[in-house]
């Protein structure tokens, strides 16, 4: 509101400037070097996981974040993963209904990119295993519909093997919310809730 009250943190609109009260004046929340950053996510793997004998995408325990209505987001996911050559592996993303995804793997070990996926929940082609621990990526945009929600990281056997595959420890994400040919101002992000510009 348009309120004089001298509480500090009190917020108000002067007629021509957001301002806030710092507990001694009203400063300017638009010309004091306020900074407004685009909303991102990192999150890094703490847990190995192990899957046997399953080739259905499964979700990543810890590889994921969370978008807002009508939210474009672009994301990398790395990840240190172990297979034998038998199962092999296959990545995807899940995302909330209405959802559009775009993405594609990348096993830079075998110099392989897999060819992109324009579907959510799509695994894309085989990332070979050789039994030894590799550097596996993800790379895509998820234009997001009216629903807010949650973006997965998911990875399973490319072959259903008993052999463990896994991905490990160290693996990370990394998402960050893209504004198209536009300048750059943030909405206040919150558990997937976007709370308007």
């Amino acid at each position: 509101g348009n309120s004089a009250t001298n509480t500090p943190g009190a917020i108000r609109w002067d007629g021509a400037d957001f301002q806030g009260f710092n507990g001694t004046s009203w400063v300017s929340l638009t010309s004091e070097g306020i900074l407004i950053t685009t909303p991102s996510a990192t999150k890094i793997k703490t847990v190995s996981e192990v899957v046997k004998s399953n080739n259905t995408l499964q979700d990543d325990d810890e590889l994921f974040f969370n978008i807002g209505a009508n939210e474009v987001w672009t994301f990398r996911v790395t990840a240190n993963g172990t297979s034998g050559t038998t199962p092999d592996f296959r990545f995807g993303v899940s995302a909330p209904s209405g959802a559009t995804c775009s993405y594609s793997g990348i096993d830079a070990e075998s110099t392989v990119t897999t060819p992109v996926i324009s579907s959510c929940n799509t695994p894309t082609a085989v990332l070979a295993g050789n039994t030894a621990s590799d550097t596996y990526e993800l790379v895509g945009v998820v234009t997001n519909g009216s629903s807010p929600g949650t973006v997965r990281f998911k990875w399973a056997q490319n072959t259903s093997d008993p052999t463990a595959s896994i991905i490990a420890t160290g693996s990370m994400l990394i998402a960050q919310r893209t504004t198209v040919n536009m300048d750059t101002f943030t909405a206040f992000v919150n558990g997937g809730n976007s709370f308007g510009s």
